[in-house]
């Protein structure tokens, strides 16, 4: 059986229940939002009773999700330059085989097929990594900014107290948020190249729903929320009930390559188009003069969010074409990215269409905008139109994901203090995950939208009373054939033994299966035969003996040793 990261229980309760436990770092839980395009980290400032938002050393809290390598392998992270590792988010727990050629194509570095399947990333000096050991850099620099910023608290404390600083702070648990489409191999990545950063104990969330967190912490009474959230990769959208403090899930989606790097990429092909440039496909991403237009067209996407026109320079390339200057409207910006614009919406009314209970557009009293690509006004629009109300932009679109993630870590941590005591998440898993039953039908055992955490049992009957075990492979998705859908994980599970008077009563024999996603996003599957009490009723028997035996020795030895003399004397 595939084994995951294990959360025990009491874990994370009463940690960071005192001044003491923050300065030493080790029992604080920091928030991460490792982004498509860029990322941030917060933490629970327990003596300000609020969340911190961490600056790297160049006094930046939104640091650029990239990582540069030189020719001897050494990594710089997030320098905006050129040649650099991003958007490695969009391949990750992503098998060679899953991944489109157009998708490799638009990646900033080279790829291949590694020995196992998986997808090797080439990097300067000709080694090959994987999407893991790239994000783990990346987290492991959060993870750093963390710690040199809580050794500076803890100096500013201490000088106040003069007392001698006597060990470093480290920070080895967090939660992770991810988009709502990650699959299970995603989360699993995700949390692997954590693990890889030197985080132990890692949770997942989902990256609307840390949002909803950060905006609804304060909100008073009751409340039904739509969280759109479109960063640089990515498009989440997570319909919610805030009540009081206690945050439910009514439905998740999201989409993959759909967010702000696709605007920016089909920007850069209106604007090369106007110039009159053809750049093949498959070339263009490694070539320093296109990624260099990336950059101004992403820029120019940032300036028509405010302004009606832009102009975008492009350079000279010797032998290709000559310097020239692109005239951009906003409308030309709505015209280029309408495609985009309709599968956002696409998601949004998904989202809609699947809520438990069933809601209207004219039910959600608030539309809470998160990441960076909700900024563009042909998205907001859309919005406006298919809700009819004013859309709420008062959370910091760059930091609420991780923000909620600070403060999910801290109610995981149990932060003695009012503002938390009384919040209370449920969650709810993104895909129905399930297993492919003989005649190959998607048999679903956690239906898509069911809370977190949550569990379910079927019993199926086995076709040979004789067999001795198992296989099940485990699936997600919403397709009915279960080889349509993402496959999970495949677990063989040994049967006990039929005994030889059942097998000539011609026994029929089945087989209990249990799916469970924990609180932490962990997913976990068993199997047994319900009818094996054989192990635990032997255990019982061989202790119950061991335990008369014991007796009857302690008895032997009173009966043996007994002085009725001196025991008469000692009562005397």
């Amino acid at each position: 059986m595939r084994r995951h990261h294990k959360l025990e229980e009491n874990v994370w309760e009463k940690l960071m229940n005192s001044t003491l436990n923050e300065e030493h770092g080790s029992n604080v839980i920091l928030g991460l939002d490792f982004g498509t395009s860029n990322s941030c980290a917060a933490l629970w400032y327990t003596t300000k009773n609020r969340v911190k938002v961490v600056r790297d050393g160049n006094s930046r809290r939104i640091i650029p999700s990239t990582v540069n390598y030189d020719a001897d392998g050494q990594q710089v992270v997030g320098d905006p330059g050129l040649n650099h590792m991003s958007c490695v988010k969009r391949i990750m727990g992503l098998r060679w085989e899953d991944v489109t050629a157009e998708v490799l194509a638009d990646l900033p570095f080279e790829t291949s097929e590694t020995e196992g399947g998986g997808i090797g990333l080439h990097i300067p000096n000709g080694q090959v990594v994987s999407c893991e050991e790239v994000a783990a850099t990346i987290i492991q620099y959060l993870k750093g900014n963390a710690e040199m910023w809580l050794a500076k608290h803890i100096r500013n404390c201490r000088v106040r107290r003069t007392e001698a600083i006597t060990e470093k702070p480290y920070i080895d648990k967090c939660v992770i948020t991810v988009p709502a489409h990650f699959d299970e191999c995603s989360r699993e990545a995700t949390r692997k190249a954590a693990s890889l950063a030197g985080f132990t104990q890692v949770v997942t969330l989902i990256e609307s729903t840390a949002a909803a967190m950060a905006y609804g912490l304060f909100v008073a009474g009751t409340k039904t929320v739509c969280v759109f959230d479109m960063g640089g990769g990515t498009t989440d959208v997570t319909f919610m009930t805030i009540d009081n403090g206690c945050f439910e899930t009514l439905s998740t989606s999201g989409s993959a390559h759909l967010g702000g790097e696709d605007i920016d990429k089909a920007l850069v092909s209106f604007v090369l188009e106007k110039a009159g440039i053809d750049v093949q496909t498959g070339q263009k991403s490694f070539d320093l003069h296109y990624q260099k237009l990336r950059l101004r067209c992403k820029a120019a996407k940032e300036t028509l969010s405010a302004s009606t026109s832009t102009v975008v320079q492009v350079q000279a390339q010797s032998g290709m074409y000559k310097n020239s200057e692109i005239t951009i409207l906003r409308s030309d910006l709505d015209q280029v990215i309408a495609p985009l614009v309709q599968r956002a919406r696409d998601v949004v009314v998904a989202a809609l269409d699947s809520c438990s209970p069933k809601i209207s557009p004219s039910d959600v009293e608030e539309v809470v905008l998160v990441g960076g690509s909700s900024k563009v006004p042909a998205i907001r629009a859309m919005l406006y139109e298919l809700f009819g109300k004013e859309l709420c932009a008062s959370v910091n679109a760059e930091e609420s994901v991780a923000t909620g993630a600070a403060i999910r870590g801290a109610i995981l941590g149990g932060v003695d203090t009012g503002l938390l005591s009384d919040v209370m998440m449920m969650d709810a898993i993104p895909h129905s995950i399930g297993l492919e039953a003989d005649d190959g039908r998607f048999e679903v055992l956690l239906a898509k939208n069911t809370k977190i955490p949550g569990q379910a049992t079927k019993r199926f009957m086995l076709e040979n009373a004789r067999q001795k075990g198992v296989t099940v492979e485990v699936f997600e998705g919403e397709d009915t054939c279960a080889r349509n859908n993402r496959f999970v994980t495949r677990n063989d599970i040994l049967l006990p033994e039929l005994s030889l008077k059942d097998e000539a009563a011609g026994l029929t024999r089945y087989v209990d299966v249990t799916f469970k996603v924990t609180e932490g996003g962990f997913l976990t599957v068993e199997a047994k035969d319900p009818d094996d009490t054989g192990a635990p009723t032997t255990s019982l028997l061989v202790l119950g003996l061991l335990v008369f035996l014991l007796f009857a020795m302690y008895i032997s030895f009173k009966l043996l040793f007994h002085d009725p003399l001196t025991s008469t004397t000692a009562y005397m």
